[in-house]
């Protein structure tokens, strides 16, 4: 299954977000182009205003968008494909999958699910939540997996015009805090303060509570993380 980068158009169960066709950021320019999810506002998809809130493809832009299409193929891998040659593998599948289906839900995850022969999801295989750009969306992590190594945590975009990573991370303390942090080029800039069990929040920022923004944390021998509700 393939959908040409001029007509993709992936839409969640209630029309929220989109998964929709690849964009040039901000200002219309015209030098970097992207695959990206954004709010439904009930403007035209193409639109060249577009606020991402995650980028398929941030450190490897596509200059040339005439010939680029996304492809769920049949062994259930996800690429992006330019004049019929893989230019970026989203998930490559080893071994084959016979079955799967690319989804996006309400909450702006994009995940691509290995099916039962009833059609029901037997596995999430990749989500667009284990690699976040910018912007947090409920449902989504920010935290370590000790067990891997795997952490989640969104980085700035680098420009107006790119999409590339930027000088701020922000994410759970790896050294174990309780705290979330953001670093500037790697050194701290900000901290949210020790979460605190009683009052379910973090104190430098129990404000967001007051707008509907309210965290959990979770942390245990095999992973720490927040996630949003």
């Amino acid at each position: 299954m393939t959908r040409r980068a001029r007509e993709l158009l992936l839409l969640s169960v209630s029309c929220l977000l989109l998964l929709t066709g690849f964009f040039s950021p901000y200002f219309g320019s015209r030098l970097y182009c992207y695959l990206g999810i954004w709010y439904n506002d009930g403007r035209e998809y193409r639109s060249k205003i577009s606020n991402p809130v995650w980028v398929a493809n941030r450190n490897n832009p596509i200059l040339d968008i005439s010939s680029v299409v996304l492809s769920l193929d049949r062994d259930g891998s996800l690429k992006i494909l330019c004049d019929g040659s893989e230019l970026i593998a989203l998930y490559s599948a080893q071994p084959a999958i016979t079955k799967a289906s690319a989804t996006i839900n309400d909450y702006g995850n994009f995940m691509l699910n290995e099916l039962n022969p009833d059609g029901s999801v037997k596995q999430v295989l990749w989500q667009s939540f284990d690699h976040p750009t910018d912007t947090l969306l409920p449902g989504m992590k920010l935290g370590i997996n000790f067990k891997t190594g795997f952490s989640w945590y969104l980085t700035s975009l680098r420009s107006y015009i790119s999409a590339a990573p930027g000088s701020f991370t922000f994410g759970m303390d790896p050294n174990r805090t309780d705290q979330l942090v953001i670093w500037w080029r790697g050194d701290i800039y900000w901290t949210s303060g020790p979460w605190q069990d009683p009052n379910s929040e973090f104190p430098n920022i129990k404000f967001l509570n007051n707008i509907g923004y309210h965290f959990n944390y979770v942390s245990n021998e095999n992973e720490t993380y927040s996630i949003t509700l």
